[in-house]
């Protein structure tokens, strides 16, 4: 499991475009902030751009413009990925506030996001495409 920390949009877009396009609607934010972030001069002064990739490829895909909630998407639910990346973010001490995604899949890193940060989650809004 390997965790790609992306400082362009353009190669976020080039590792992860092809899983975020096969549900389109449902990452139609993640692309389009991803397409704003290609220019650099939009208002967006802080970024992270992820991926959580194995040897079948990319596992998941995140984008977070804090303050905003990060933004993921999985194919599947995956607790070892999404542990993967809560400790990812603890370890370079970066706030997650929240998280939008498919409902399992926000879930799931809900989940291991207080096993390694502590506190408790709920659902704010319930969105649905």
């Amino acid at each position: 499991m390997q965790i790609n920390s992306y400082t362009s949009a353009t190669e976020f877009l080039a590792r992860a475009q092809q899983m975020l396009e096969r549900h389109e609607g449902a990452n139609n934010v993640i692309i389009g902030v991803a397409n704003t972030l290609s220019n650099p001069h939009e208002r967006f002064r802080e970024f992270h751009l992820v991926t959580v990739d194995d040897s079948s490829g990319v596992r998941i895909a995140g984008l977070m413009t804090p303050p905003d909630s990060l933004i993921i998407h999985a194919e599947v639910p995956d607790v070892e990925a999404m542990s993967a990346l809560a400790r990812h973010f603890y370890a370079q001490n970066v706030a997650v506030r929240g998280v939008l995604g498919m409902v399992e899949s926000a879930h799931t890193f809900a989940e291991a996001w207080i096993n390694v940060a502590g506190g408790s989650w709920s659902v704010k809004i319930h969105e649905r495409l």
